[in-house]
């Protein structure tokens, strides 16, 4: 297999054990009812082709019951959006459809200058001002640091950089799938951008990941950017989410 189908092999095989979590006739759902608001913890996809209708019908009688909003998400072995559009239209979802980049560590990057930064490594649940960061990231909000947290104790760990004086100005999370590694949350805070703190972290995951298939998900141009300059090649991805009722506000930013 490819590196980029590879990626595909271990997002489809790699439970994510950090959420609750059902196998079904016609796919897989995810929750956790500590953290209601994420979006990404609490979704279905369907696979299957095998009474869509009802599919559909249990998601939201499992997430009703729940009192989380139903979802049905893109993932790499899900039903093409062709033929499930109908059925989310007949539902009442709300769609929404965006590119993204798949970016795969494949070189090491042409020689550069590296900024020299205490970067240190979380494996247990975050506290104190890594945890004010990690809300920061999320304008306030708490759903992203208590998924994180909730991630970090399934295995996963988290990097950050720390400015002069002392202060976390940068972190990632690594999540360890089966025989490969996968980064996601990378978030600098406005005030240390364009400071080489990003650069610097990706160089000690790279480190910690030297022996994994190395990948994320990117949107932001400035992100993609970083990513290719430390090795990493792109491809374009079409995913799609599909919400019942109507997406949030953020969503159509």
């Amino acid at each position: 297999m490819t590196n980029s189908e590879l990626t595909d092999f271990y997002t489809i095989n790699s439970p994510m054990e950090y959420l609750d979590y059902e196998l079904t006739v016609w796919g897989r759902i995810f929750s956790d009812e500590d953290n209601k608001e994420s979006y990404m913890s609490n979704y279905a996809l369907i696979n299957k082709n095998i009474d869509i209708d009802q599919a559909i019908g249990e998601i939201e009688a499992y997430y009703n019951q729940r009192e989380i909003v139903p979802k049905i998400f893109y993932q790499p072995d899900s039903l093409p959006l062709s033929l499930l559009r109908p059925y989310f239209d007949r539902h009442g979802y709300e769609l929404r459809e965006f590119e993204e980049r798949l970016m795969i560590f494949e070189k090491l990057p042409k020689a550069r200058h590296i900024k020299k930064c205490v970067i240190r490594l979380f494996t247990q649940p975050l506290t104190g001002a890594e945890y004010a960061l990690c809300i920061e990231q999320d304008f306030g909000e708490t759903y992203g640091v208590d998924m994180i947290n909730r991630q970090i104790k399934a295995g996963y760990r988290l990097f950050a950089a720390y400015d002069e004086s002392g202060s976390p100005v940068c972190m990632a999370l690594l999540g360890c799938l089966k025989g490969a590694a996968y980064i996601s949350d990378l978030y600098t805070t406005p005030s240390a951008r364009g400071n080489g703190y990003a650069a610097a972290l990706m160089e000690a995951i790279k480190a910690e990941a030297s022996n994994q298939l190395l990948f994320l998900d990117a949107a932001s141009e400035n992100a993609i950017r970083l990513y290719e300059r430390a090795g990493f090649s792109t491809r374009i991805v079409r995913r799609w989410w599909a919400v019942k009722g109507s997406l949030p506000a953020w969503c159509r930013e």
